[in-house]
């Protein structure tokens, strides 16, 4: 097992660590157009950086950040600054097994009972050349049903 040190922001009213976002400066991202970073109350993304100061300068120094410099490393900060603590974050971190259906056992748990011929068709579809591809959402649906 390894650790890694980093550290962010946290809002005590809001019990989060900050995280991360990203804006197009004009026009959408998909454009190609320049981006910047904010932070604040995100339920993904959490904003972590090497060292306490870092965090505490962001903190203390955000809010007056700019658009056009504002970087992973110096981000506008949205949030209240005296509502913010600099917090350590110790992650540990090991190898694990994982294991998933594959495709074609994810359709025969999905429809094998509640709706073969849907099942039938995807296996069609497979044969010919056009195999179901299931998304992430679907999966999720898979763990809540059958693991324990």
């Amino acid at each position: 097992m390894q650790s890694q040190i980093k550290f962010g922001l946290y809002s005590k009213s809001e019990k989060k660590i900050l995280g991360f976002y990203t804006v197009a400066d004009q026009g959408s991202e998909d454009e190609g157009a320049d981006i910047h970073y904010e932070i604040g109350v995100a339920e993904e993304n959490q904003w972590l950086v090497d060292y306490a100061e870092h965090a505490e300068y962001v903190r203390l120094n955000g809010k007056n950040q700019k658009w056009y410099n504002a970087g992973y490393e110096t981000p506008i900060l949205h949030g209240n600054p005296d509502d913010l603590v600099v917090v350590k974050v110790v992650m540990t971190y090991e190898p694990t097994q994982v294991a998933i259906p594959n495709q074609q056992d994810f359709a025969q748990l999905k429809y094998g009972e509640t709706n073969p011929n849907h099942l039938a068709y995807l296996k069609k579809l497979e044969a010919d050349g056009n195999p179901a591809n299931f998304s992430w959402w679907d999966y999720k649906i898979y763990l809540k049903l059958f693991k324990k």
